[in-house]
This record gives structure tokens, sequence and C-alpha cells, in this order.
């Protein structure tokens, strides 16, 4: 019997018609969204007094878009149930940037009102027209905020009408409405339906969509379906723009004009001479149809209703139109064939990899230097929209306020662990307490529901804990449960996740088809080992991760806290005490255990068999998952009796006492920049472990959606002096001045001394001391000493004398030499003296910057860096050297790390040209180990110099120490771009052992190596350095600028910040070790 409206389960279903076209594509297609119709079932005497109405929302780019829309009043037709909603669509064709599609629909059952209904159409009429010029006018950075708020205003008064309308409303699809999130993997076809049903449940597999004459419904066992409240919603996805641009007629009129100047010149009317200049550029005030041209790429650049692939098609298109023409005015028999000539000097990264750069070649464009312009008007189009996509471009980023994500619901899993049975695991005292401790944070000071906490405790026996909370002991089905909940359709994009785990994290060995491996786990309360001694219901790394990156794919804004130990390794001795108070959550269990008897399968897909445990797990998920660890990876997580006589964990403590002192209406938007450094200082100074933050510092705590931001070095004030996390070997030499700054801006202004540079220092700082890895400070010029911002970080800004670059000019320009000499961070070489880089004139006139490995590229085969404009030279040549320190700067750091015998550390290359590899680039043949593969050396020339063949070598780079403790080992690139990338940081290798880094952290992934077209060799620097010390982070090192970015800024009147070099000269206090290797790509 069919269900009446108002009654049965809430349920959405999707309906796919047609075939499979694969996924829907950010920037290639087009989404339009249709409320189709509705259906009530209720008797004929229910619609003469009662009548219907909601309201529907579509939620693009994880909550950066937003349409909304009233759906008017329910009208029947004649006898029938079924209505239709509207007879246009309620989100028109939009370019789809990307991300999940979330529909919310609510439906409430109205007391008949003719005043009302009239309302509601009136709304429903203007709401569509607010999305419909939503649409119409979005820019490249989305639609018009103005029309949003009036949209998400009419609404919420629409609302606002629906729940206090006279007579009272009912809940027909439940109070808070139906929500759906879809995957673009879900949508696969021209129209995706989706049916928003409370009443009987359905199969899906029975479900299909019909018509008659205008109206579309749903079909189940090919019946039109009468059961309960339904709304039909379907999704439209489209390759090209359907609809009309004012521009359009425009790009019609040029296309005619460049053909009738070809004609023209064919049959005689219009000389070639005359006509070729109509071709170009117009000089002297005069226009010309190129003229028309770059004005209509400059609007179809900024037309944001076009999607990227179709407005660099377009744009294409013209570009061939014009390059054809004037090879035809020109006299040439055949167009040009397109292939676009890489100008602007290398950049990009390495193709699947995080080692070496690559220079991708985009399709379309002009053949001859003679078309550079056109190439610049294709080009152009790209940049700025790659540049505008959500999330990307350095100078969006720059430019972002803090403050305008959407708020969603935080949701929160909370999983603490004391009364494990013991002896092995042994129970724990502090883990409840942290949970606690969390949970009246996020009720009392962040207000989220006690609904929105799942708390999994198993308290000791007999503890008192917080209440508020229902809570489920933490056994490992119930861990699993609230993960997969979590992962599942609750969640949605614009919701935040925190996820926080105290308890045991166990390590032991694991033996599959493929070897032994080392496997991290969670240890719930029910772990526990059977009768033949093997491990029981341990939730594994690989399993974990699993879980986690299913919640990633639902929302960007995930944060994860592990107070465990996360790899217990081979340098633990189980479980032990530092004193009667202090205990370690970590346990090593000996032996060797099968795969399959553990649960594990014996195979793991290759995206899975990674080595590094529960924490790099998740390195793959970093951009979506800001994941924090207790300890680095060969520690143990402690906990202890604390002042106030309470028992916890040390990491937790120091984070809960840094979120005390944030005043509560900052604590939704606080960045781990503000408190990480002092939670870090308060463990360390406690405890023998270090704290681990996978993520950038710009990332909000309670999270928030991923966000770059400059790390620079830590300092803190102990009453006396300033105390600099970074020293000689990074540069920071006695007389440099640093300056300090706050946790915002994230992204620090690049021109150092600007106006916006001004504002967001704290004050400046000269180093009076500098040793291996840190300095002392004072503030400059004499003045008093400041107060440190929350969350403080210095970068230098002047050098040391005895920091500068040693530079030389060849021929010996005076004026040249005089701009150089100005600038603190550089000097010009005495005398004999072999300079750091000499600045060589070219035959052309422009000025190269070479050093040992670069040349001016006048001869065949030479690499360089870059070519400074002649007419350029004096104001470029000072901060283009300038740029050169940075990029130089792990090379000098790695120079300096002397303190173990030399080739300690050696860094390779390994051969994976001959191997089978898969589609992602994942090698194919399990018997290959990730940390020990059975792979080839590639060896390096009499120089010592690794040469690789342009898109063809594959490769992986392996590290080997011969120490005999453990290493924390950062591995740097200096690219051939100028740009500095920390490609891993802190990575242990164990006493004379040996890591090997996969692409993109994935193990088994190889990496391969492109050259720009322009460029017949290039030359990248890899360097390892490897330190004893766990607490060195060397993320200051890194920069994205590349040499002609920095020419481009240049130009338009910015600067650059200088960076250190490195001269150590006091003893080394710590144990530091380095090697670099030189890889030259060419096309032979």
């Amino acid at each position: 019997m069919a269900a009446k409206a108002g009654e049965g389960d809430y349920r959405y279903y999707t309906i796919q018609p047609g075939g499979d076209d694969g996924p829907l594509l950010p920037h290639q297609h087009y989404l339009g969204v249709d409320a189709v119709a509705w259906f009530l079932n209720r008797e004929d005497g229910w619609f003469s007094k009662w009548t219907a109405s909601g309201t529907l929302e579509i939620s693009l780019v994880g909550g950066l878009e937003r349409y909304q829309a009233a759906l008017g009043a329910f009208e029947l037709q004649g006898s029938a149930r079924t209505a239709p909603v509207f007879d246009r669509p309620v989100l028109p064709d939009r370019n789809y940037r990307g991300g999940p599609i979330t529909l919310s629909v609510s439906l409430f059952a109205l007391r008949r009102d003719t005043a009302l209904a009239g309302l509601l159409k009136g709304a429903a009429s203007a709401s569509l027209g607010i999305v419909a010029g939503m649409v119409e006018t979005a820019s490249l950075a989305g639609p018009q905020l103005v029309l949003g708020a009036a949209g998400a205003s009419l609404i919420g008064g629409v609302s606002q009408l629906l729940t206090s309308a006279p007579g009272g409303a009912e809940h027909l699809l439940g109070q808070g409405g139906l929500e759906v999130t879809l995957s673009p993997e879900q949508v696969r076809g021209p129209m995706t339906y989706v049916l928003f049903h409370r009443g009987t449940p359905l199969d899906p597999a029975r479900l299909a969509v019909g018509a008659s004459g205008a109206l579309t419904y749903p079909l189940h066992d090919g019946r039109e379906l009468a059961d309960g409240a339904w709304i039909l919603v379907r999704l439209r996805r489209s390759a090209r723009y359907a609809g009309a641009r004012g521009w359009f007629d425009r790009e019609r009129a040029l296309r005619a004009a460049v053909e009738n100047l070809v004609d023209d010149v064919r049959t005689g009317a219009v000389d070639a001479a005359e006509a070729l200049p109509r071709l170009r550029p117009g000089a002297g005030g005069a226009e010309t149809l190129f003229d028309d041209l770059r004005a209509l790429r400059q609007i179809i650049q900024l037309d944001g209703a076009i999607h990227e692939a179709e407005a660099k098609e377009r744009v294409a298109g013209l570009v061939k139109r014009f390059a054809d023409a004037r090879a035809a005015v020109a006299g040439h028999a055949a167009a040009a064939s397109p292939a676009r000539v890489a100008r602007g000097g290398p950049s990009g990264a390495l193709e699947s990899f995080g080692g070496l750069e690559s220079f991708p070649i985009a399709p379309g464009g002009a053949e001859t230097p003679a078309d550079a312009d056109l190439l610049r008007e294709q080009d152009s189009i790209a940049e700025a929209r790659r540049a505008a996509r959500p999330g990307e471009g350095v100078e969006a980023r720059r430019a972002a306020q803090p403050g305008q994500e959407r708020a969603g619901r935080t949701r929160a899993l909370l999983i603490g662990i004391d009364a494990y049975p013991g002896p092995v695991p042994p129970p724990l005292a502090g883990c409840v307490n942290d949970i606690d401790d969390l949970q009246r944070l996020l009720v009392e000071r962040l207000g989220v529901d006690g609904g929105d906490i799942r708390r999994l405790a198993s308290p000791r026996a007999g503890a008192a804990h917080s209440a508020g909370v229902a809570a489920l002991p933490a056994t490992r089905d119930n861990i699993v449960a609230a993960l997969e909940a979590l992962g599942g359709d609750a969640v949605g994009p614009d919701d935040r996740v925190f996820i926080y785990y105290s308890g045991h994290g166990a390590s032991l060995e694991v033996a599959g088809a493929r070897g032994a491996a080392q496997r991290e786990a969670l240890v719930p309360v029910d772990a526990h080992r059977d009768a033949q001694g093997t491990p029981r219901n341990l939730l594994f790394d690989v399993q974990l991760n699993a879980l986690l990156r299913r919640i990633a794919e639902r929302t960007r804004q995930v944060t994860v806290i592990l107070d465990c130990c996360h790899s217990a390794g081979a340098t633990r001795d189980g479980f032990s005490w530092r004193s009667q108070q202090d205990q370690a959550r970590a346990m090593h269990i000996a032996g060797r255990f099968p795969a399959a008897a553990l649960g594990l399968p014996a195979e793991l897909p290759a995206a899975q068999a990674r080595e590094g445990g529960i924490l790099h797990g998740l390195a793959a998920s970093v951009e979506s998952c800001a994941v924090v660890a207790a300890c680095l990876a060969d520690e143990s997580a402690m906990e202890g009796v604390h002042e106030d006589g309470r028992r916890g964990g040390y990491f937790t403590r120091a984070l809960v006492t840094q979120l005390a002192a944030i005043p509560d209406d900052e604590l939704p938007e606080l960045r781990w920049g503000r408190i990480w450094r002092q939670v870090l200082a308060d463990v360390e100074g406690k405890q023998r472990q270090h704290p681990r933050l996978l993520g950038s510092l710009a990332r909000k705590v309670f999270g928030g959606p991923p966000e770059d931001g400059d790390p620079g070095f830590g300092v803190r004030f102990d009453g006396a002096v300033y105390h600099l996390a970074a020293g000689e070997l990074a540069g920071v030499t006695a007389g440099a001045v640093v300056a300090v700054y706050g946790s915002q801006p994230a992204v620090l202004p690049l021109d150092a001394g600007s106006p916006e540079e001004q504002a967001a220092r704290q004050g400046t700082l000269e180093v009076k001391r500098a040793r291996r890895s840190s300095a002392e400070a004072a503030p400059t010029e004499g003045r008093p000493p400041f107060a440190l911002p929350p969350g403080a970080r210095a970068r230098v800004i002047r050098p040391g004398r005895d920091a500068a670059l040693a530079v030389a000019v060849d021929p010996a320009v005076p004026e040249l030499l005089e701009a150089i000499a100005r600038s603190p961070s550089l000097r010009l070489a005495d005398g004999a003296e072999a300079p750091a880089v000499l600045l060589k004139r070219c035959a052309s006139g422009a000025w190269a910057v070479t050093d040992e490995l670069h040349g001016t590229g006048e001869a065949p085969d030479e690499p360089f860096l870059v070519r400074i404009p002649a007419d350029a030279a004096l104001a470029l040549a000072p901060r283009i050297l300038e740029h050169y320190r940075r990029y130089i700067a792990p090379v000098a750091m790695a120079r300096s790390c002397k303190d173990l015998p030399a080739g300690t550390l050696k860094l390779g290359l390994l051969d994976c040209s001959d191997r089978e590899i898969d589609d992602d680039g994942i090698l194919v043949d399990p018997a290959i180990d990730p940390q020990n593969p059975d792979l080839d050396p590639i060896l390096p020339d009499d120089r010592g110099v690794y040469r690789v063949r342009d898109g063809k070598s594959r490769l992986c780079i392996e590290v080997r120490s011969s120490y005999a403790k453990p290493l924390h080992v950062t591995l740097l690139e200096s690219g051939a771009s100028g740009r500095v990338y920390v490609r891993e940081s802190r990575v242990l290798v164990p006493p004379r052992g040996r890591h090997v880094f996969w692409a993109d952290a994935t193990p088994k992934r190889v990496g391969s190596v492109a050259l720009p077209p322009d460029r017949a060799v290039i030359i990248d620097r890899l360097v390892a350095i490897g330190t004893t010390e766990r607490d060195k982070d060397l993320g200051f090192l890194a920069s994205e600028t590349a040499f002609e970015d920095l020419v481009a800024l240049t130009r338009d009147g910015a600067g650059t910040t200088p960076v250190g070099r490195d001269m150590g000269r006091y003893p080394p206090l710590e144990r530091w070790t380095a090697d670099q290797l030189i890889v030259r790509t060419s096309r032979h």
C-alpha cells in the first residue's frame, strides 16, 4: 500500500538514464539543475484546504557557490497528484569549477491561502531571476556576492514564512529537509536525476524516468511513482555553452573581417604590404584587427560564465585564424601547423614526481617567432584562468581574506582509551581525561551541538568523567563504524570534521606476498592476543587511512590529532616508564605475523603499500587533512600527572593550554600558526618527544579548508634575549636583520619594505650571536624589547656582511657595479676571490646569471638560469642576484654540514626506465619492495653529474646513511626555474640504512622529466640534509618564486626578500651532514 505524503522513510535515489560518458570535469563542463516535478499522495479533499511549497539549495565548489530557489506553490494538474515545478532551469548552465554537488530540499504542507500562494509564486520567480543573474554575471572568481546575499536573504524570508504560516506547517520531508552530496564521478551522462522521497522504500534497480508531454516523472517497476511525497531534480551537463554571450557577435564579426581581408589580398583589392600590418599590433594610435583580437581576448578571459576549456578553444581558434591569415598574406602555400613555443624560462613541477621540475606543453598557438604576439594572447588566457581557479594562484592566495568560507557544522569524533585489560597492552589513566578536555572546549566554547559529537570512551572502572554526550566503548567495531559514518552522506563539503584519538599505538612486523613490512596500528580497547599469540582487533594504518580518505572525499576541512605513538618501530623498547608517573602510549609487538592472520590482504594495493605508518599514510591527502601526531616516528607519546593533579597526555595538555588563552570569538577561525610553536616548546621542554604537523600552519585548528602560508623560522623571547630557530647553516649570521611577524597574513608580502610588509611587521631584530642552527638577537638600533605576537615567525630582510653573495661582473660596467654594491645582500668579489656568481654580458647585450653549472646559453647545449634584458639590467640585476641567494641556499647549507665524515649521507638516482608502470605511474612488479627496491643506479659522469633524458628517463631518489645512529633527513630541490622545494621533511633514515623517495610520496610511483620547448638542457640540484637533532625544521628554505616571476614582478615595481647564506664559524653543537647531486636533463 502506498504511503501518504508526510509518512514513511526518508531516502534519496539517483537515476542515470543513458550511457556512461565519464565523470563531470571541472573547467570542461557546464552544470545545470532543474526542479522537474513533485508529487503528494493525499486524498482529493486535502488539496481543497492545503497546498505545498519548499526550497531548493545548490552548493558547488565546496560551498563557495550557493544558489537558492523558492519552489512556489504546488498546483494540481486535473486529477493528477504529479505536477511540474518550473518550466525553466533553477540553475542555468554554470561553468563547473570542481568539487562535490550538494542539493538540499525542503517541503512543507500549508493551509491554502490565495495571498500566501501569490507571495510564494512571486518569491519563486524572483529567486530564479537572482540565480540566473548570478550565472550570467559571474566573474572568474565566481558569482557576484551581492546577488548571492540577495538570494540568501530572499530564501531566508521564504523559510520563515513557511515555518510560521497561519494554520501551521507540516514538514513533508522531515524538519531539516533532505540533502544529498554527489561527487563528480556520479554525474556521468548528459542527465542525472535525483529523487528526494519520503514514503515506502524503493528498489533503486527498478527506478527509471518517464515522460508524458512536457511532464517528466519517476517510474518504479515501469509505473509512475505514486507513493508518499517526492521531488524530482535533474542535473544537466554539457561541454558547450548553450546560451548567448554579448561577445559572440563580436567574435563572428572578427572572424569574418580576417577572412574578408585575406580574400581582398587574393583578389588584389588590397595589397599584401598594406594588409599584413592590420594583422599585427597597431602603432602610432592606429587600431588594427589584432587590437580587436586582444580586446576580445580580454573579454573572453574575464567571462566567468564560459568554462576554461571553451574559452581557451575559442581564443586558440582566433589565434590560428590570424596565424593562417598572416601566412596566406605573406604568400605561404599552407597554413602554419600550431605548436606552442614556451617562453619565460622553466616553470612547473616534475610530472607525477616530488622531485625535478618539468615543463608542460599546451596545445594550440603559432609556429614562428613572428607569431610570438599571438602566442602571448593565447597563453595569457590560460594563465589567467589557471590563477583564478578556486584555491589556486599565488596572487589569489595572497589577496584572499580570512573568514570568507561558509561555516558548516562541526562534527567531532573523540576516542579515549584507558581500560586496556593488560598486561599487554597495559592500562593507561589519562586518555579519557584528554577527550573530556576536548569535549568541554567543543561544547562550551565552540558551541558544537552534542549531537554532532561521537564519543567513544573506555575509562578505568570507577573513574568519573564528563557527561553530556552519550558514549560507547572504544572497541574496534565502534571506531570503524564512527569513521564510516563521517565518510558517509551525513557529512557535506561545508562541514568541518575533527577527529581525536588518545590511547595506545602499536607496531609489528607483517609478512605478505612482497616480503615483511613494519605496520602501525591504533589499539582499541578490545585488542588482545589469541591463544596462538596473534594480535586481534587492531586497526592497522592501511585500514585507518582508507577510512580517513573517504572522509577527505566528503569534505576538505578535516583535522586529525593522534596523541599516541604512531610508529613504534625497532628503536623502541616496548612500553616504558620514565618515572612512577610518566607512561608511554606505545607498544611494540615482537614477532612476525602473516598478513592473513591479521585480517590484512597478502598483497596490498600499491597506493596502500606505504611504509610511513598512520601519519605518513595521510600524506597523499594532506591537502584535505591537517594531521597532527604527538611525536616523531622513533619516539613515544607520553602521559603523566600535570600541575593540577590530573593525568593526561603531555601533548594534549600543551594544546588545551594554548587553546584556553584564545578568546572565544577567535577560536573557530584559529590557525595552527598562532599556537603551534608554543605547543612544541611546552612539550619539548618536558619530554623527549617532538610533535609533528602535516599541513600548512595557515590551516585552521578545528577543520578549516586547505590554505597556504609562509612558515618563516621560529622566534621566542625569554625576557632578555630573542632566540631564533635558524642559524649560520641557514645564513642567519651575526649582523643580519630579521623581521618578526605574527600568524597573519598567512602568506607574507613579497616585497620587504613595502607598505603591506611594514603593516604586517611587528618589529626587527639584529643577530648578535649565531650558532649552527640557532641564533640570538636584540631589537635593532637600540630600541626597547617588544612583545612577540601569537604565532611569531621571522625571516631575514638584511643578511650579515659575511653572508653577502660574492658577485663579479664581466665586463665591469661601473653603473652596474654600483647598483650591485648598494644591495645589502650582495658584495663585489675581491681581487682573486672566486665569485659565487658571475653576471656576464651576452653577444645580444643581455646579461646572464652564470655559476659553476650554468653559462650564458649561447653555446649549443649550454644550460642557463636567466637572462636580463640589457635595457633593464640596472634595475633588475641586483634583485635577480638577491633571489639567486635564496635559490642557492640549500646547496650552500649542504656545503657547510661537515660535522660527520664526507660520504656519511649519499644521494643517488635509481633507474625505473625499463620497468612496466600502470596509468598512475606506479611500478607494476609486485616483487619490488618500496623501501628496498632492486633497481639499477643511474651512474654520474666523470664530473659527478647525473644525466637523464627528456621525457624518457623514469626514476626515483634514494638516500643512504653510513652513520651508526638514526638521521632526520630533509630532501630539497633548487629547481631550474629558481624555485626551491622542500620535497620531504624530517624523514627518519635508520642507522646504516636507506630511504627511497617516490613520486608524490606514493610508494612505487616513478618520476619523469620533461624539458621546455625552448631549452636544450636544464640543471636541477637535489640536496639531502641530515641531522641527529629531531626538532630542526628546514621548511623556511622553500621559495615559490621563479627567476622569471621575479623579473615580471620587479618590472611592476615589486622587490624580493633577501635570504641568508651559511658561513659557519662556530664549533658544531649537534651533528649535521649532507649530500647533493646535480641532474642534467637534455634531449639526447
